[in-house]
């Protein structure tokens, strides 16, 4: 490094302000013949010439300390592993002497402990962690659910209790990008009974994922017609910046190339989605399109309530009445939060908390609010005593007694045994300071009684109609059967609407399909896997499709130690980090930390 004749005498004035010894040192020259300047200069040079030696010897020790530790680790391994082999001989002949009978294992479980036994000791190619590790942080985030950072603690507490190593949160998230890359992209049988159940979720920015589940009819029917989330497995993950029904119908029609024509197709009535899947009909006249159950159901309802002013009332004060009291001793009575969106897919817990609040009104017991009494003027108005017996109670006006026993005492004393036992329980209701805050709260609900049972009758008609399809699937005979449920209740005018559409619903979409061959109307887990995608994927706050996507097909998927082995030596981080690239380009953070970088 040559260092400029300015920067040295620079330099040289610092080094005599701060050591005076130099300075004098060097005005009697201390026999160097050497040029003060140059000397300055050289020895800068090879200051920095030992700091780039210092910091190349820190990284091989680093380096060796690295290997020192893996090499500790292995030993230990395969010593564990020569004590064990010692031991089976011994076992072995103890097992023969004392035979035990083992504990029944089915196939499934058994061949997942042994896939595990078989590999938790071997790391995969370019890994320095075990599978079993891998397979663990994997499941922390997939099964357990407790994000990267959260799986990542979690291991560590593991290791300080086994005395091994642990991954951090950025080798968990890269294996499990990995994993849903290996499953994304391997190969899929192809067949031609699938039922396709497709959905497209948003987020921030930009782009919008079209997720196609399928799932054979014959697991269908395994599974009795109610499906799990490992019955299902993800066909096609495609990524629009423009979503419309040609992009749909073409996604579906190279699908189709690649996996089998579709039998069968279940999702909402998005407008986009709704399209594409009859552009795909049009080539393809055999396949059967029914809408989602809860989706249509939530069409239905919505022009029945939303111009209907006492629903619309009941909700606003439910609103108003949330806010009041849930930082009040009455928030364990606060209403339920309602969906920001799709506000009628779920109408029925504020009806039935409204229902059980008025029930919890009628026991007449407010202890749980505020057990303290008080007679106060509004008590003294209302209560019915005879008129020689009113002015009795004067004394005690405005005295707070701090339990009912204190009450009850109090008033005996004041009143005669016959009179007190008379009037006793309306004594108690006026008395009651928990009353008083309910009905100064809550009070409002009395009001809505009779609007609720007929609201309530719609909510059992909707519970009634899923109930039956969502279990039984849709066939010849699903109307009539509603109709058998629904006989002999007294429903209001509105719930017989929203009956009779369902009905027609059922009619138009069961296309003569036996009870054997009864069809799939829900979408539900679909949402449900995009519900817990959103759960574990979206921790920060920029909320936008990115890699996270490729938790999905992990959610689906059965995790092993086998699969997570064939996947870990198969992808390597670069695929994941190519692809990503090719599908979404910079991400957010990416974005804004460039953009932030020169301020």
């Amino acid at each position: 490094m040559k260092i400029p004749l300015s920067t040295c005498y620079s330099l040289t004035q610092k080094v005599f302000l701060q050591y005076p010894d130099t300075l004098h040192l060097a005005e009697r020259k201390m026999n160097f013949k050497t040029p003060l300047a140059r000397l300055v200069r050289h020895l800068f040079q090879s200051r920095e010439k030992w700091k780039a030696r210092a910091l190349v010897n820190q990284q091989e020790l680093r380096k060796l300390q690295v290997k020192i530790r893996d090499l500790e680790a292995s030993r230990k391994q395969w010593k564990e592993r020569a004590k064990q082999a010692e031991q089976e001989p011994t076992l072995a002949k103890q097992s023969e002497q004392n035979p035990k009978k083992l504990p029944e294992v089915s196939p499934e479980e058994g061949g997942a402990q042994q896939s595990i036994a078989i590999t938790h000791g071997d790391a995969p190619k370019w890994h320095s962690y075990s599978v079993a590790v891998i397979y663990l942080g994997i499941c922390q985030v997939v099964r357990a659910f407790t994000g990267f950072r959260g799986g990542a603690r979690s291991l560590e507490i593991t290791a300080e209790v086994m005395g091994s190593a642990s991954p951090s949160y950025s080798s968990i998230r890269l294996w499990t990008f990995r994993l849903g890359y290996y499953l994304l992209h391997r190969p899929i049988e192809y067949r031609e009974d699938r039922i396709f159940i497709i959905d497209i979720t948003v987020e921030l920015g930009k782009s919008k994922c079209l997720l196609i589940l399928g799932v054979s009819e014959s697991r269908f029917r395994q599974a009795d017609f109610c499906l799990t989330q490992h019955d299902t497995e993800v066909l096609a993950l495609e990524i629009f910046t423009q979503s419309n029904g040609e992009a749909v119908a073409a996604c579906l029609e190279r699908l189709s190339a690649r996996v089998g024509v579709a039998k069968q197709i279940v999702s909402d009535q998005g407008g986009d989605i709704k399209k594409g899947i009859q552009l795909y009909q049009a080539n393809h006249s055999e396949v059967i399109y029914i809408p989602d159950l809860s989706h249509k159901i939530a069409c239905l309802v919505k022009p029945l309530l939303k111009n209907d002013d006492v629903y619309q009332r009941f909700n606003t004060q439910c609103n108003q009445t949330k806010s009041v009291i849930q930082q009040t001793e009455l928030n364990f009575l606060k209403p339920p939060t309602q969906r920001s969106k799709a506000r009628y897919h779920h109408i029925a817990p504020r009806i039935e908390w409204a229902q059980k609040v008025l029930r919890y009104q009628q026991r007449g017991d407010f202890h749980l609010i505020d057990a303290r009494y008080c007679i106060d003027d509004e008590a003294l108005q209302l209560v019915a005593l005879p008129s020689p017996y009113g002015h009795l109670l004067e004394p005690i006006k405005g005295f707070i007694f701090n339990t009912v026993v204190e009450f009850d005492q109090a008033m005996s004393g004041l009143l005669t045994e016959d009179i007190y036992q008379k009037y006793q329980p309306e004594l108690h209701h006026l008395a009651s300071i928990g009353r008083q805050r309910f009905d100064e709260k809550l009070g409002w609900l009395s009001g809505y009684a009779s609007d609720l049972e007929k609201y309530q009758q719609m909510v059992d008609v909707i519970e009634y109609s899923e109930l039956q399809l969502k279990h039984e699937g849709l066939h010849d005979e699903s109307a009539q059967q509603l109709l058998q449920k629904l006989d002999g209740i007294e429903l209001d005018e509105k719930a017989k609407i929203l009956a009779t559409q369902i009905i027609a619903y059922m009619d138009a979409h069961h296309g003569n399909a036996t009870q054997e061959q009864a069809r799939l109307v829900s979408s539900d887990i679909i949402e449900s896997v995009f519900g817990q995608y959103k759960h574990v994927g979206h921790p920060g706050c920029l909320q936008e499709l990115g890699k996270m996507v490729l938790l999905l097909p992990l959610l689906v998927t059965e995790i092993t130690a086998d699969l997570v082995l064939q996947a870990m030596s198969s992808v390597k981080t670069s695929c994941v980090d190519e692809w990503a690239n090719k599908i979404f380009g910079p991400s957010a953070l990416a974005l804004r930390n460039s953009a932030f970088s020169t301020l």
